[in-house]
């Protein structure tokens, strides 16, 4: 089983060593510029900023695909 922990509100896991937000899907608006992550409540934050390079913003960072999955 992977390690859970809850990070400025978001759930993350651990795994292959590092901790990742989990995105269930992206929202639309025209646009490709927001994502839904998961919160640690079990619920989804549907409006969290997503870049051109696949960034996420959590807590005022951008986080690469290195620490979240789809």
């Amino acid at each position: 089983m992977s390690a859970v922990r809850c990070f400025h509100g978001y759930e993350q896991v651990k795994l292959d060593g590092h901790w990742m937000f989990i995105i269930s899907g992206f929202e639309s608006y025209g646009r490709h510029d927001r994502c839904s992550v998961r919160k640690a409540d079990g619920t989804y934050d549907r409006d969290v900023p997503i870049n051109s390079k696949d960034r996420i913003l959590i807590a005022g960072k951008w986080y690469g695909r290195r620490y979240w999955y789809h």
